[in-house]
């Protein structure tokens, strides 16, 4: 069974927001299993795995949790939902507030 890490990457400021993709924290250290998303942003936002898609959609002030089963045969089996140093982007108009993603990693 594999040791599972909760990693918060770095919040984005809202006011840092400017419509475009920016970087959301740092790069993955280690294969993602899962992600919550807090949007504590007064507007939506845009999530991105490549800074040029948008993968995930989270409305203002929404929180949204993509976690797997925990007891799916596959999870420790390389099933994973990011590689390793993947780096996370966000897209939204300029605001208040901040978003703020937490991955699920094994180390």
């Amino acid at each position: 069974m594999a040791e599972y890490t909760t990693i918060e990457l770095k919040e984005r400021d809202a006011t840092t927001f400017n419509g475009a993709y920016q970087t959301l924290g740092t790069v993955l250290a280690n294969p993602c299993y899962g992600l919550v998303i807090d949007n504590l942003a007064k507007v939506p936002a845009y999530i991105s795995f490549d800074g040029s898609t948008d993968h995930i959609h989270i409305g203002s002030e929404q929180v949204l949790e993509i976690i797997p089963k925990m007891r799916d045969p596959n999870f420790d089996k390389g099933v994973y939902m990011l590689p390793k140093g993947t780096q996370l982007y966000i897209k939204a108009a300029n605001s208040t507030g901040y978003v703020s993603v937490m991955a699920l990693t094994t180390s």
